[in-house]
């Protein structure tokens, strides 16, 4: 985002560039007649920034073309899917803030909104769960058929090869055995089992909470410290 600010703070900031990008868009017929100016103090504001930015995005890039300025991740499609990402998510955030900001509101239909948007945002979750159950313990009664179309579904992967590893995994006595692991998928061998082995590791990956993520960001602060220049035990050794 923070090339996006630059650049339209670049155009509305200097009155003789806003100009001739406003009449650019004018020749143009553009559905637009200006950049909205990106403000921190009004981060809600974010949504209709950066949707107005994404729109204009082709102008942008020729504008800055005339004026021998060039950035490489306005052409960059990855870039750009992200963007288009962060707008319709910063959309959809700055919509549900404004149902739950004015007047004459209260908490009832302010958990409604909520209750709303959740229900929408995860109208999905329950086709998930007979997928998290087999990952919990892939040895129970499932529809092998189902469960490998879902995970081929949303992993984009063969249907049929992974049928294929369920039942071969299923049939492995000595996997079975030790099921209640809860290093289960890494003892998989890679070259055998492929496609399950990435499903499960990719689902496991999904934390269920911030505590793996700030436990290892603990670690690491740890680290840093214990290998710092500034760290006492180093201030003896230079003694």
């Amino acid at each position: 985002m923070d090339v996006s600010v630059k650049i339209a703070n670049s155009i509305r900031a200097r009155s003789l560039r806003r100009r001739l990008f406003r009449s650019q868009l004018e020749n143009n017929d553009s559905e637009y007649e200006d950049l909205l100016l990106f403000c921190h103090v009004r981060w809600l504001s974010q949504g209709s920034f950066l949707e107005r930015f994404l729109n204009l995005l082709p102008e942008i890039i020729a504008f800055l073309d005339t004026l021998g300025e060039k950035y490489e991740q306005l052409e960059d499609p990855v870039w750009v899917k992200k963007l288009a990402f962060l707008t319709d998510f910063m959309g959809d955030y700055n919509l549900l803030n404004l149902q739950l900001q004015g007047k004459g509101k209260n908490i009832i239909e302010l958990l409604e909104n909520f209750h709303q948007e959740f229900e929408r945002r995860f109208v999905n979750l329950n086709n998930l769960q007979p997928i998290f159950e087999f990952i919990s313990f892939p040895f129970g009664e499932f529809d092998n058929e189902d469960i490998s179309s879902n995970l081929a579904h949303i992993f984009q992967l063969n249907s049929s090869d992974l049928e294929f590893e369920i039942l071969t995994i299923q049939s492995d006595i000595i996997l079975k055995a030790r099921a209640n692991d809860n290093n289960f998928w890494n003892l998989l061998p890679e070259g055998k089992y492929p496609l399950l082995r990435s499903v499960a590791m990719r689902i496991f990956a999904f934390f269920g909470s911030t505590y793996p993520y700030e436990a290892a960001f603990s670690q690491m602060k740890n680290i840093k410290f214990n290998c710092s220049y500034f760290n006492p035990f180093f201030e003896v050794d230079r003694a």
